[in-house]
């Protein structure tokens, strides 16, 4: 992501790929670096978290923009779903830590 290499993340792959987390109910929040995959070559993505089916945060990602970072409320939950409804923009998150 922005020409960088990154580690301990995942890819959400775009046209409605999503990412599940089993959470145990154990975290707080969800703090990550979240940026569209280098390559990535579509039009803008509407990136939505949702923990135990509610939708706690939604992030717009365009192609060009440069990876920021990102804390995720998880309310102490029991499953996080990430889903990318971008139609040609791979998202990743990395450098991830639950707190």
């Amino acid at each position: 992501m922005g020409g960088e290499n990154y580690s301990n993340g995942i890819t959400v792959w775009y046209y409605d790929g999503s990412a599940l987390c089993n959470l145990n109910g154990k975290y707080k929040t969800l703090k990550c670096v979240f940026g569209p995959v280098d390559g990535s070559s579509g039009s803008p993505s509407s990136v939505t978290f949702l923990v135990d089916g509610k939708e706690v945060k939604t992030v717009e990602l365009d192609k060009n923009k440069l990876p920021i970072e990102i804390s995720v409320p998880l309310s102490y939950g029991l499953q996080l779903k990430i889903v990318n409804s971008g139609e040609s923009n791979n998202i990743g998150l990395a450098n991830m830590v639950l707190e």
